[in-house]
């Protein structure tokens, strides 16, 4: 079976990073192309040392451990995240080079291994994720036929996507209502950004490119993938009533992600 990571042209031949890596995927940030890249600056083959989490074995896994358990209901949301984080712990403790996936940000792993991993994570623009989010969802794996409308009428699963950077930073596993996050856990997720090694925004791509390259010295070589199916004309711009909507949906994350342009992108470098 051929390795997700060996693909031509993206460094596979090139000497290995010699820094252990960990990317943390926050899902339709462009994050399966640079997951891509980074990974084959590592080598291919049994013997490279990478991890990557499988979202959908983590999803199976997850379902058994509940069918055979009884945890109660309201503690079953954050089993998922807790199981991810000891998956983490598992692989650092091995020592694998380099892992990915959909983590949460864990002060755990960070207190423990830092000193071993250099932690990395990509931001997008909150409202162009979370439409990427919507078409990913429509068009290719088929999960709703929403339209706009009617989608924006899921006030609580809206608005819990509008929040992702602060679930995924701050590591708290209770961030407040869903339709407003505690302050404590914007302010945590900001404050756990500067324990990453490079903070890039998908806006700025050359300028993390570029970053990457300093910390690591190894320049990315990235494809477009995981793209959605969506013709061009599914995927025309959205009207400017929606737009709004969603930018009031995405508020603390448009907050996290202003706080990582001002405090790690620098802009005209």
């Amino acid at each position: 079976m051929k390795n997700r990571f060996d693909t031509a042209g993206n460094g596979s031949s090139c000497e290995p990073v010699k820094e252990n890596i960990f990317f943390l995927h926050i899902n339709k940030c462009g994050g399966t192309s640079i997951s891509q890249a980074i990974g084959s600056c590592f080598g291919s083959g049994p013997n490279s040392h990478k991890f990557h989490l499988c979202s959908k074995t983590n999803k199976i896994a997850t379902k058994r451990i509940l069918d055979q358990s009884n945890v109660p209901d309201e503690q079953t949301k954050y089993l998922s995240p807790k199981f991810r984080e000891y998956m983490l712990l598992y692989q650092m403790g091995r020592g694998i080079k380099y892992i990915d996936g959909h983590f949460r940000f864990s002060d755990i792993a960070h207190q423990n291994y830092s000193h071993k991993y250099a932690f990395v994570t990509v931001l997008r623009d909150p409202v162009e994720r979370f439409i990427s989010a919507y078409f990913h969802k429509r068009f290719k794996k088929c999960t709703t036929d929403l339209n706009w409308t009617d989608y924006l009428k899921q006030k609580e699963f809206c608005e819990s996507e509008g929040f992702k950077y602060v679930q995924v930073l701050s590591g708290i596993d209770d961030i407040g209502d869903h339709t407003c996050p505690s302050s404590l856990a914007i302010a945590k997720a900001k404050e756990n950004l500067h324990k990453f090694r490079v903070v890039g925004c998908l806006e700025y791509q050359d300028i993390f490119l570029d970053q990457f390259e300093d910390q690591f010295g190894k320049r990315l070589k990235l494809q477009t993938l995981n793209k959605s199916r969506a013709q061009d004309s599914d995927r025309r711009p959205v009207s400017e009533e929606v737009a709004e909507e969603i930018k009031k949906i995405c508020k603390p994350d448009i907050e996290i992600y202003e706080y990582a342009v001002d405090n790690f992108v620098e802009v005209g470098n």
